[in-house]
């Protein structure tokens, strides 16, 4: 099972975001589940919880934005998580780096938007079906996530 969060402030563009991703993981992935945030504090909460393996972030939100949530999830450790900053501010694409993302989507028209995310889904629906996730405890009871090929 594939777990996805998308994050975004703006609800029209969270729904749309999300029934698009539905569409698209569906030609891709027999089992997979997309829960959506309208913050960045909910999704953090939700993911100690449950770990996403797939996260769209937006980058302006108000309280804890996309680069807060990333970093916070980054430094979290464990379990791998795609990150996809998706932002309609393109003037954004170099300060993401620092939290290694796995793609940088901008918000533009629909088709365009679709295009995008067809492009990451595929790509990362070949890795996903070329790896399985172990669960390993160190001697402390400390969870780590590998990835095996």
């Amino acid at each position: 099972m594939i777990s996805i969060a998308v994050c975004d402030d703006n609800r029209p563009a969270l729904e749309k975001l999300a029934a698009i991703l539905r569409e698209i993981c569906g030609r891709y992935w027999e089992g997979f589940e997309i829960r959506t945030f309208e913050s960045g504090e909910s999704l953090l909460e939700a993911h100690e919880k449950a770990p996403f393996d797939i996260l769209f972030l937006d980058i302006r939100m108000p309280g804890m934005d996309g680069f807060s949530a990333a970093e916070r999830i980054r430094r979290q450790g464990g379990k791998r998580v795609s990150v996809i900053f998706v932002t309609s501010q393109e003037e954004l694409v170099y300060q993401v780096f620092p939290y290694a993302p796995y793609a940088f989507i901008r918000k533009r028209s629909d088709g365009l938007i679709r295009k995008d995310l067809e492009d990451v889904i595929r790509r990362l629906s070949g890795e996903y079906l070329q790896e399985t996730c172990l669960k390993l405890e160190t001697a402390y009871h400390v969870a780590e996530y590998v990835r095996v090929r």
